[in-house]
């Protein structure tokens, strides 16, 4: 009997026939206290519960499994040491998962309830979450100043532009340059500073007018975290302990640091959320890193969150504010976080409040991802599919899986949701080749010598290939196909670019497809390389001139002093030249091959020393310069005067490199 009621009903449910119409047979009578007088059956009601269960079961069975070859295939390939994984749908945890290792002394399996993972800039959400609950309760608003939201000590200086609101911190367009070395993360706990102290020493320029383009900034959320620290006048990590972690249950979530005693923000001892180390791959193996101290900015970045807690974060964004009878906020405000707010181009992802949009396929997505110097982490919510996905890995081999697995779940659950390829319809008659160049990144400092090393690795070389513009940069190579004239699409998915033109209709910008970033065209005489290669023609030469210096060792001096000077200074400058060239190529190859040491112990002594050399080397520069018409009129050989003009031009246009990359006077 009960084979046969299941049969019937598993059958009503193919043919989609709900529990309320489906024609069951009439239990037996029961007994008053609710018994089933035939002792052996169960009402149809609870068998259907029992088979939707198991069908949900073995659902879930089947993305486990799905998630457990990409993961492993992933972890296999790019050497990750560890990796949690959240999937949530329809209001329960379909899967929360851990792999591999947290730590190899002890040697520490990843546990997905407790193990605690450096989710990023992820951390943001929290702190626009906390934003929106001061919105709703209408003690500010997004056209609120936000010089009169924080203290005095923090507030930010016009220079020139107009004021910065709350929503312009909210959409990274408050116009801040952004800079990093040496202050983003700290490797001991006696170098971190309090917010405060962060904020004020570290305050980056005003480059551009505020509400004019997206471009992402640590610092501004940090101005976030203040402000509610302010709000609420208790210190921010307090905040969203208080306000957040305990009324979610996120009991193994934290902002805390292994800090020294005392310190209001310290972990306590020993470690009760299990925190993973990052890990490097060196020599084939894992070795674990410092740790990354970011609490001078944990607004920005400071969580640490175990895969059970993000799978109830993400559960009460798709509730609408609201899990478990605790209310964080209303759905109004929850919805208003992710609608859009601002867009760098018509065509890219927009900003909602802080929250970042994205698509896979048809399905739209918001979140965030997150990224330390070990640690890379998605988080994306999908309203349509009611669907959340959370991944982070404790490797900085990981990137390449966290970017992957968000779209891959997405296919999986629906394999049509992604267009193959994608056509040029609307755009087959664009000129590409105005479009090819090399763009640099707005994400940058835009003086010193960090903004030379950051536009090493922030550079967008945009070329034309087979009808497509090819777009490459770091380790990605993409194609987009034209869509409309300065629109494109990447041919075989759904990222796009936009470019902006000036009143000449010639490309100046180009506006990405994470929707939180621009990049302005680089002219020729700016480029890196020119620069280098100048670098290098000038080592040729100090090189010849020390040479031919030697060859007229035992000559006797010129007969003319201006002459005799002219030579001394020729080989003043070819012996400091060819010094400071070999000084600051070992700091470059240090900076940029070294790991992440740049990151914690920038500018260096090396670098430090190279830049303080570049007055001293300009002074000589010009000492020749003064001395190019004697040696014109001079009766040296027409070799030896074509030598001194070249040297000498090479010499001028290296100090005029630097002078437009902001490197003189020691500038950082």
């Amino acid at each position: 009997m009960k084979a046969l009621l299941a049969l019937w009903i598993a059958a009503a449910l193919c043919c989609g026939i709900g529990a309320a119409h489906a024609q069951a047979p009439v239990p037996a009578a029961e007994t008053p206290d609710g018994a089933l007088a035939a002792g052996d059956e169960r009402p149809p009601s609870a068998l259907e519960a029992e088979l939707a269960q198991s069908l949900a079961a073995q659902d879930d069975a089947r993305l486990g499994a799905f998630v457990d070859g990409v993961v492993e295939a992933h972890r296999r390939r790019d050497d990750v040491a560890g990796v949690i994984v959240a999937i949530v749908q329809r209001g329960r945890v379909r899967l929360a998962r851990g792999y591999g290792y947290t730590s190899m002394d002890p040697l520490t399996a990843t546990d997905p309830q407790r193990s605690a993972f450096r989710i990023g800039s992820i951390s943001k959400t929290f702190t626009y979450v906390l934003i929106q609950q001061l919105i709703e309760q209408g003690r500010m608003d997004l056209d609120t100043p936000i010089n009169s939201l924080l203290p005095a000590e923090l507030a930010i200086a016009d220079e020139g532009y107009d004021p910065i609101l709350l929503r312009h911190l909210l959409t990274h367009s408050a116009g801040f340059e952004d800079t990093a070395l040496g202050h983003i993360f700290e490797r001991r706990a006696e170098d971190v500073l309090t917010p405060e102290q962060y904020l004020i020493r570290h305050r980056p320029a005003r480059v551009r007018p505020t509400g004019a383009e997206a471009n992402y900034s640590n610092y501004g959320v940090a101005l976030l975290g203040a402000i509610i620290a302010h709000a609420h006048q208790r210190p921010y990590l307090e905040v969203v302990e208080q306000q957040l972690l305990a009324p979610l249950q996120m009991r193994h979530s934290t902002m805390r640091e292994p800090l020294a005693a005392g310190d209001p923000r310290a972990l306590p001892t020993p470690d009760p959320y299990a925190i993973s180390s990052g890990f490097s791959v060196v020599g084939g193996r894992w070795q674990a890193q410092d740790f990354e101290y970011i609490s001078h900015a944990a607004a920005s970045g400071g969580m640490s969150a175990s895969a059970a807690d993000m799978a109830r974060w993400m559960l009460m964004h798709l509730a609408g504010g609201t899990l478990d009878g605790a209310r964080i906020l209303s759905t109004e405000s929850l919805a208003a976080l992710h609608e859009d707010l601002f867009r760098n181009a018509p065509g890219v992802p927009a900003i909602g409040r802080g929250y970042l949009t994205d698509r896979v396929g048809r399905y739209a997505a918001y979140g965030h991802g997150g990224t330390t110097l070990y640690s890379h982490s998605r988080m994306w919510i999908y309203p349509e599919l009611d669907l959340g996905v959370f991944i982070s890995s404790n490797t900085d081999t990981g990137r390449a899986l966290v970017d992957a697995l968000p779209a891959r779940v997405i296919e999986f659950l629906d394999p049509t949701a992604v267009p193959t390829v994608v056509s040029a319809a609307g755009g087959a008659g664009t000129d590409l080749n105005a479009y090819a160049g090399m763009y640099l990144s707005n994400r940058r400092p835009y003086t010193g010598v960090e903004q030379l090393l950051m536009s090493m690795g922030g550079i967008s070389v945009v070329s034309v290939e087979d009808g497509a513009l090819v777009v490459s940069g770091g380790e990605s190579t993409t194609r987009f196909l034209p869509q409309t004239d300065g629109s494109f699409r990447e041919w075989d998915g759904h990222r796009q670019i936009d470019f902006r033109r000036d009143a000449a209709g010639q490309p100046v910008s180009m506006a990405s497809s994470v929707g939180i970033a621009m990049a302005d065209r680089l002219p020729a005489w700016r480029s890196p390389n020119l620069l280098f290669g100048m670098l290098l023609l000038l080592f040729v030469l100090s090189v010849l001139s020390l040479r031919a210096l030697w060859r007229r060792r035992d000559r006797r001096p010129a007969p003319r002093p201006d002459l005799a000077v002219a030579s001394i200074v020729e080989s003043l400058c070819a012996l400091g030249w060819l010094a400071f060239l070999i000084v600051l190529a070992g700091a470059l190859v240090q900076a940029t091959a070294g790991g992440n040491a740049i990151v914690f112990d920038y500018p260096g002594p090396w670098l430090s020393l190279s830049l303080m050399a570049l007055w001293p080397l300009a002074v000589l520069s010009l000492l020749l310069a003064m001395l190019w018409l004697p040696v014109l009129r001079s009766r040296w050989r027409f070799g030896a005067k074509s030598f001194y003009s070249l040297f000498l031009l090479s010499q001028l246009a290296v100090l005029l490199s630097f002078w437009s990359w902001g490197l003189f006077g020691g500038a950082y």
